[in-house]
């Protein structure tokens, strides 16, 4: 309800407000909008109604062209300057909409005047203790009731107000009083061209430049270029111009809160205080430079601010050297280089004024100094170590903080050069431990090292929920050889005896040969300890520790360093390291190339397969890597001396940890030393878990280098003088391979005819695999039992094609399995001349030959009978009883000749068979007595003698 009443109120005032106010009837018809913007102060609805308003195609051309200029405005106050341009570039051409009034707008105008000139008597008349009645108006002296019928007016109040006011001005007091300042209060924020001129002239006047200075929070839309803000910004007194900024002397403020609108100077964004700032005198630079921290800029608005500050610090107003050091202290400020080069500068002063400085950790935007350039971070770090030199370190205060934070932050986003200047910065007394032990490095860990008992205090004071140990923060990548004095010092000491395995550790890691003296040194009195990293997720023997230590050392191929390991690899007990240990040192000796790596090959074992600390990271046991082709770094061990060595190692029933094939990477495994490897003892090889041998890898590159057409000179060589052999195990050679068949086709026969069954039976499947390289008459003779059967399983299943005479005589083999397959393939070759031979198999010891030969018999003789039954059939000669009857019934049917028909039923009744009964009863009825009577005589004779 009160939206309507204010907007149709409202429409009525739009009839006459102002000399040059728009006629009615376009201005009634975005009443609403208006009302919303004017009266509601609610510019967002504002907003939403006039952009309506504009696509309403309902509404007159010049409803909307007008909503487009209200709308612009509505914009600007809501800081939106750049849309607002875009939405009405025309706007100086507003004046042509207003045309002259018609006598009815002159009518309405002149009577909301009277109405105005009530109020403001109404106004003035009204005596007020304070700047506010008890109603709270929206402008000064008056009620709120009072304050919505003059915004309600508008326009064609403003003569009356200027009229009052001018009044006003001549009384004695000069016209201060809250009435006359919420009127201009009304005059700022209703404005127009009358209202405009009235304020600039107050700027003149004595009395009224203070008063229109703090009312001035009041004016709707903030444009520093126009003339009436420039008469009081410009104004040559500061005092008039800073009560314009900040509202005057009254603070708390209804201006500030004025139909929600804030002070001009809180209004302002960052561009329009710029700009004030680089026209306007100190005073305008100083205050902007107090309100700009808090305001979002950009690197260029950032760089004009920092321009301000060259010059308070280069001047001489302390009050503008008093804001510019503000401004560096700020968030905003410190986005930047130059403002944090400058503050850097800055901060012995500030440390002793203890002048606050906005910390990184307080804002969002935290200055990241990864952000600057590599000369920018230089600089800043320059600065800061001259700044940390001059600044008191017994006073600690929010500039130390600061300082600290800025010296952290570059520490995390830095380099060496940077972390080597915070340490100096440390040791000044800035607590910087923290930082510094999260960027230990090569190029600094000595340094740190060196003030271990001061890392160790600081850690113990400051750093919450840290390691409890300084030395957890190194790492071996740390070490240098520079450490080891420093090392081995610390390991000294008795109060840190609890970490001397760990300093051990890192001595090794230092890459400095002196290291092993203190290494065995260790070896040889801690053996049986067992030590934690400090810290903890880390723990293992002396052994260990000293075997890992020895491996890094051995990058420097040393020969202090050799002997320390061969040493080590002799050591017996809690002397001796761990089997993965063993490894690696086995394979830091032979990369090398020290030939007493060989002696310990043949003399101990090493089946643990480890990663090479220098090689490819291809997980090896030390015999893979000696046998390999081309290993990773090379050992430089000749093909003589791998070979001598294998032929070395003693040959033990079960020791299959020399090397297993799927060990070894077989592409980097050359031929010769693959077949030294398939001719060794089979047992001492070993078998896999996936069941191969040396035999079988070495026979299965055989076959992939035949198909591929390479050459296997070497392979072959081995291939021939191994095939067959008794002390080769046959299960290597599979009989898939086509290429092995007719290579090695005479070989293969000669394994078909020898005494092994197992190579016998692999060759005939070989052979089998290459077509034509062996017949079945010769498998069927072989002198194996399994040859034998695998031949007749294949014929039985017809995959061989064989003369029944060959089959025949399998049937005297000495194997049942043999003798059973050829009497159920005789059975389906129902072949005549096999039934003595399967008559004597019925007396089988095997039931299962017993029982084929007699399926095989029955199967014979049922192929025989029904031969000969349907030959004749098929001759037309079948002389069966059942076919005879068959054909005299036919003949004797009716309808055939008479004659025909007798001599029939008599043969029927001399074949006496009982089928024909049925027809004869039938027939003896026949109308034909000499019918009738032969078909009885006939039954007579069925029923004396019938056949069966």
């Amino acid at each position: 309800m009160k939206h309507i009443a204010l907007t149709g109120l409202f429409a009525v005032s739009l009839v006459a407000q102002g000399q040059e106010a728009a006629r009615p009837k376009f201005e009634l018809e975005i009443a609403a909008a208006i009302a919303a913007e004017t009266q509601e102060r609610d510019l967002p609805k504002a907003e939403r109604l006039y952009r309506a308003a504009i696509a309403d195609q309902a509404l007159s051309k010049e409803a909307r062209r007008y909503a487009r200029y209200r709308l612009a405005g509505v914009l600007r106050m809501l800081g939106k300057n750049r849309e607002a341009r875009e939405i009405a570039p025309d706007a100086e051409e507003l004046p042509r909409l207003v045309a002259q009034e018609s006598a009815q707008d002159r009518e309405r105008r002149a009577e909301l005047r009277n109405k105005a000139r009530e109020l403001v008597r109404e106004i003035v008349a009204t005596p007020r203790r304070g700047m506010l009645s008890q109603s709270g108006g929206a402008f000064f002296g008056m009620t709120r009731a009072q304050a919505d019928r003059l915004q309600w007016i508008g326009a064609p109040a403003v003569p009356e107000v200027i009229a009052a006011l001018q009044q006003q001005m001549a009384e004695p007091d000069g016209g201060d009083s809250p009435a006359s300042r919420g009127l201009v209060q009304f005059l700022w924020n209703v404005g127009g061209p009358r209202a405009e001129r009235f304020l600039i002239e107050c700027a003149r006047d004595d009395v009224m430049q203070g008063i229109a200075a703090d009312c001035a929070g009041a004016i709707r839309v903030i444009d520093i270029d126009a003339p009436v803000l420039r008469a009081y910004l410009d104004h040559e007194d500061w005092a008039i111009v800073r009560r314009l900024l900040q509202g005057g002397p009254i603070q708390g403020g209804f201006v500030q809160s004025f139909g929600g609108m804030r002070g001009i100077l809180a209004r302002l964004d960052a561009e329009q205080m710029l700009a004030l700032a680089e026209r306007g005198p100190t005073g305008m630079k100083a205050a902007m430079l107090r309100e700009l921290p808090g305001r979002s800029l950009t690197r260029e608005q950032l760089a004009r601010a920092h321009a301000l500050v060259e010059q308070a610090i280069s001047g001489t107003d302390p009050e503008f050297g008093k804001a510019a050091e503000l401004f560096l202290c700020s968030t905003e400020s410190q986005q930047s280089s130059t403002g944090l080069v400058r503050l850097v500068e800055r901060l012995p002063d500030l440390q002793r004024r203890n002048v606050p400085i906005a910390p990184w950790h307080d804002h969002r935007r935290q200055v990241e100094p990864r952000r600057f350039s590599r000369m920018d971070t230089d600089e800043i770090v320059a600065k800061l170590d001259g700044a940390a030199r001059r600044m008191d370190r017994g006073q600690r205060n929010n500039a130390v903080s600061w300082a600290e934070s800025l010296m952290a932050a570059l520490v995390e986003q830095g380099d060496d050069a940077t972390v080597a200047a915070a340490i100096g910065w440390w040791d000044l007394g800035f607590d910087l431990a923290g930082v510094l032990l999260r960027h230990i490095s090569k190029q600094n860990a000595v340094a740190l090292l060196q003030r271990y008992d001061a890392l160790a205090g600081a850690s113990a004071r400051s750093l919450t929920g840290a390691d409890p140990s300084v030395l957890g923060w190194f790492r071996p990548e740390h070490m240098s050889p520079e450490a080891l004095p420093v090392l081995a010092e610390l390991a000294a000491r008795e109060d840190l005896a609890a970490e001397r395995g760990y300093l051990v550790a890192l001595m090794g890691a230092t890459g400095d040969p002196a290291a092993v003296d203190h290494v065995l040194a260790f070896w040889r009195e801690e053996s049986a300890q067992v030590y934690r990293r400090p810290g903890g997720g880390w723990v293992g023997k002396s052994s260990v520790i000293v075997a890992e230590a020895l491996v890094a050392l051995a990058a420097t191929d040393s020969v202090r360093v050799r002997d320390a390991i061969v040493q080590v690899l002799h050591g017996k007990g809690d002397l001796s390291p761990d089997s993965a240990r063993r490894s690696s040192l086995m394979l830091s000796l032979m990369s090398a190339g020290d030939v007493r790596a060989l002696d310990l090959l043949v003399e101990q074992d090493f089946p643990a397969a480890v990663t090479h600390a220098s090689g490819r990271g291809i997980e090896m046991t030390p015999w893979v890597y000696l046998v390999i082709r081309d290993p990773e770094p090379p050992h430089g061990f000749t093909r003589a001396q791998i070979v001598a060595t294998m032929a070395r190692r003693a040959p033990v029933d079960g020791d299959g940890r020399i090397v297993m094939p799927d060990a070894v990477p077989l592409d980097r495994l050359d031929d010769d030393l693959l077949v030294e490897f398939a001719r060794r003892d089979y047992r001492v090889m070993g078998r896999t878990q996936l069941n191969r041998s040396w035999q079988e890898v070495a026979y299965h590159r055989l076959v992939s280098r035949l198909q591929e057409g390479g050459d296997v000179a070497v392979l072959d060589s081995w291939f021939r003088s191994a095939l067959g052999k008794p002390s080769t195990p046959s299960t290597w050679l599979t009989p898939e391979s086509a290429s092995i068949g007719r290579r090695y086709a005479t070989e293969l026969l000669a394994v078909l005819d020898g005494p092994d069954e197992n190579w016998a039976y692999r060759a005939m499947r070989c052979l089998l695999s290459a077509e034509g390289q062996v017949d079945t008459a010769r498998l069927l003779r072989n002198r194996h039992a399994a040859v034998r059967r695998y031949a007749m399983s294949r014929v039985r299943h017809g995959d061989f094609e064989v003369a029944p005479e060959l089959v025949v005589a399998c049937l005297a083999d000495r194997d049942a399995e043999v003798r059973a397959d050829a009497a159920l393939v005789l059975g389906a070759m129902v072949h005549e001349d096999a039934v003595p031979g399967l008559i004597g198999l019925l007396r089988d010891a095997d039931d299962r030959v017993r029982q084929n030969a007699a399926d095989a018999l029955t199967r014979i003789r049922f192929y025989h009978e029904q031969k000969a039954h349907w030959d004749r059939v098929l001759k037309g000669l079948d002389a069966s009883p059942q076919s005879a009857v068959e054909k005299l019934l036919l003949q004797a049917k009716p309808g055939e000749p008479k004659e025909q028909r007798l001599l029939a039923i008599a043969s029927l009744g001399v074949l006496g068979m009982p089928e024909a009964l049925p027809f004869l009863i039938e027939w003896s009825t026949d109308a034909d007595r000499a019918l009738a009577g032969a078909a009885r005589d006939a039954i007579k004779a069925i029923h004396r003698r019938p056949r069966k």
